[in-house]
């Protein structure tokens, strides 16, 4: 009788141990998923998150820039090259120098003036 009361008691540590165990790992998943969501809703808010501001918008209009620079360093090298005028283009399209577009657009339009891109451009830039 003593064994099996010894059992019984071993057997209910055992079953308290496992819930509170169980317990203790859902309210840690539970917390990280509330601190996995907040951070979520600040980086796509441009908020800081964990300490750093976030760059998306900063590191876009950085690639941009050096995509320009690039072609416009090619192009003095190579100014013949058609597709390099074309993506220059659309570079200066897309950081709104419509000035600057017009200019790449018509080098690119001197190279191959029948070209179905350029005509696409052209219907950007109106």
């Amino acid at each position: 009788m003593a064994k099996t009361a010894q059992k019984k008691s071993s057997s209910k540590k055992s079953n308290i141990k496992k819930q509170v165990i169980l317990f203790c790992s859902c309210c840690a998943v539970g917390l990280i998923l509330l601190i996995t969501g907040f951070n979520l809703n600040s980086f796509f808010n441009g908020e800081r998150v964990l300490g750093s501001k976030t760059q998306i918008e900063e590191s876009a209009s950085i690639k941009l820039a050096a995509d320009k620079e690039f072609w416009n360093n090619f192009l003095q090298e190579n100014p013949d090259y058609f597709e390099g005028w074309i993506e220059l283009t659309g570079l200066y399209v897309e950081s709104e120098e419509f000035d600057l577009a017009r200019f790449a657009l018509d080098r690119a339009r001197q190279i191959n003036p029948n070209s179905k891109e350029i005509r696409n451009l052209e219907e950007r830039l109106q």
